[in-house]
């Protein structure tokens, strides 16, 4: 593994209005540094519509940098796993010193998420990079909460974690009684939904792709959240009914028509138990 993350989100186009331009001239004269087996289709997509909606055409060439745009998604860079290897090779040093040479990262907001997502898409093969749908983390408006046993149960005796009975431990018994009583019925909702003992709940696979760019925004944006477009295949796969825009009137984010939610395990662990690897 040469880079790992957990989430995928759109991202603000008007920090780096001129990042694809620029990194289309460094793929134009440096064509031999794109990896042979990467995969940055699913950053790039056709012409936007008059919705300002993104699809891919039926007859789309990833290879056609000229006539494709850069869809705003990135690899939220808040949780990242890095190779130091990649990160000083000669292919990803040199786009960085060409996106330097530009003035991007003074004139406009060249960020770390959209260079390392576009860099590790084009000069790394996608089996060197890695979805930790399985490690939680939270940041700001963004967090992941993945699928997982529920550890804790409203039976203090049988299956009370060790931490749990630490605490009690000292405790005279009305104590212990009081505590509990107060503690109970959080327990017992916890017992009831998928959720780690911190109160956390399991969130859909693109929970958060909207965070940083509403529904709402003017921004141009991909038909599908990005961390559908990169998973792939099953992950797109809609129900015949579904309509997107009667429920974003309905005040919900418009991406619950997807067959798979992201409640399953990690994708790439091929199973379809809940229960953490």
């Amino acid at each position: 593994m040469a880079y790992g993350f957990n989430m995928a989100i759109l991202d603000d186009a008007r920090s780096f209005p001129s990042l694809w331009d620029r990194t289309k001239t460094f793929i134009k004269n440096n064509k031999d540094m794109i990896h042979e087996d990467a995969d940055y289709g699913w950053l790039l997509q056709g012409p936007f519509h008059g919705d300002g909606i993104s699809r891919p055409d039926n007859d789309d060439d990833s290879s056609d940098f000229d006539r494709l745009e850069y869809n705003n998604c990135q690899f939220y860079s808040n949780f990242e796993v890095g190779s130091l290897a990649f990160f000083r090779s000669e292919e990803h040093r040199a786009y960085f010193e060409h996106l330097d040479r530009t003035g991007g990262f003074y004139y406009e907001r060249f960020g770390d998420a959209p260079i390392h997502t576009l860099s590790v898409s084009l000069f790394l093969p996608k089996s060197r990079i890695w979805y930790f749908r399985d490690i939680g983390y939270a940041h700001g408006l963004c967090e992941q909460c993945p699928p997982h046993q529920v550890r804790l149960t409203a039976d203090p005796e049988s299956q009370q974690q060790p931490q749990a009975r630490a605490v009690f431990s000292n405790e005279s018994l009305s104590k212990k009684h009081r505590r509990w009583a107060a503690m109970s019925q959080d327990v017992i909702r916890q017992g009831g939904i998928p959720g780690l003992a911190c109160g956390c709940t399991v969130s859909a696979i693109d929970h958060n792709n909207a965070k940083l760019v509403p529904f709402e925004s003017k921004q141009q944006k991909p038909e599908h959240p990005c961390i559908r477009l990169y998973l792939g295949g099953k992950w797109l796969e809609k129900r015949a009914d579904w309509d997107p825009e009667a429920e974003i009137a309905a005040g919900r984010d418009g991406s619950g028509g997807y067959l798979l939610d992201g409640l399953e395990s990690n994708p790439f662990l091929h199973s379809d138990s809940v229960e953490p690897k």
